[in-house]
C-alpha cells in the first residue's frame, strides 16, 4: 500500500453494510479506493448491495465480494469489479448506466430472475417483469472480461413457445 492508497476493507468473516458512499472518489485511476476483504474464508457479502445512484462515483474497484443485493451505479467513471458473485438476486445484478470506463471481470452472476409477476397477477408484463442478469446503458469505456451469467431473466418453468403477450 503505497501513501495515496484509500481502501475500505472488510473481514472475510463480516457481513458489512454500506461501504462505500455515493460520492467516493479515488485520487486517480493508479490511486483508486479499493474494496476488498482479507484473511481466509469466503468472500465478504454486500447483503443490501452497492447502490451509487445519487452522485458519480469516481476511481472504485471492488475485488473478491459477494453482491447479494446488486451493483448499481448511475453515473460514474473508472469502476472496476474484478473476482465478484452475484447470486438469487431478484433485480438486475449489475445495472451501470452513464459510466466511463467499466469494467466486469472475473465474475459469476447466477440465477438473476424474477418468480412471478410484479403485481401478482397472471399477466406477465414484458417492461415491469423484465430481470437481466447484466444491464449496461449510455456508458463508454466498457470491458466484460470472464464472465458467466446462468439462468437469467426467467424462471423455472418458463415455456418459450407461449404467447409473446402473455410470457
Amino acid at each position: 500500500r503505497g501513501p495515496h492508497c484509500r481502501a475500505a476493507i472488510r473481514s472475510r468473516a463480516a457481513a458489512p453494510g454500506r461501504v462505500v458512499p455515493d460520492d467516493a472518489d479515488g485520487e486517480s485511476e493508479l490511486h483508486p479506493i479499493y474494496v476488498t476483504g482479507y484473511g481466509i474464508g469466503a468472500d465478504p457479502i454486500f447483503a443490501n448491495g452497492v447502490k451509487l445512484i445519487n452522485d458519480s462515483c469516481e476511481n472504485v474497484v471492488f475485488q473478491g465480494i459477494e453482491f447479494a443485493g446488486g451493483f448499481t451505479a448511475l453515473s460514474g467513471a473508472n469502476l472496476l469489479l474484478d473476482n465478484v458473485h452475484f447470486r438469487n438476486i431478484e433485480i438486475e445484478a449489475v445495472n451501470v448506466q452513464n459510466v466511463d470506463g467499466f469494467t466486469l471481470r472475473n465474475a459469476e452472476v447466477l440465477d438473476t430472475i424474477r418468480k412471478g409477476t410484479s403485481d401478482g397477477s397472471d399477466y406477465w408484463a414484458p417492461m415491469d417483469n423484465r430481470r437481466s442478469g447484466v444491464f449496461i446503458s449510455k456508458s463508454d469505456g466498457l470491458l466484460l472480461e470472464h464472465l458467466l451469467i446462468d439462468h437469467s431473466g426467467w424462471a423455472e418453468g418458463y415455456d418459450y413457445n407461449m404467447s409473446a403477450d402473455y410470457g
